[in-house]
């Protein structure tokens, strides 16, 4: 799972649970981030987090923070809770206050 985050560079992933998968941070808009992900549009994510996983299917905002959690063994079952429609606007907030 790659990750291109714009809010927090020092803190990229919140704390607590162990990941899915190996993954890497990238810096928003970075040469890096353009050479590996050309078709990607890469002003969103200087918004709200960005998601991609390693199949390439790219997530932003609520579904990223949600991606996140699915990706922290400990929160896992809060990621299926807030998956639904009418809890998935919250997803954000919710990841931040349970992990800090």
């Amino acid at each position: 799972m790659v990750q291109l985050n714009a809010f927090n560079s020092e803190r990229p992933f919140p704390k607590g649970g162990c990941y899915a998968r190996r993954d890497h941070h990238l810096p928003v808009k970075s040469e890096e981030a353009r050479n590996r992900f050309p078709h990607l549009d890469h002003e969103p994510t200087l918004n709200d987090l960005t998601v991609i996983s390693d199949q390439g299917a790219v997530y932003f905002g609520p579904k990223a923070w949600l991606m996140v959690l699915w990706a922290l063994c400990r929160y896992r079952e809060w990621s299926y809770r807030l998956a639904s429609p009418e809890l998935l606007p919250t997803t954000r907030r919710v990841v931040i206050d349970l992990t800090t």
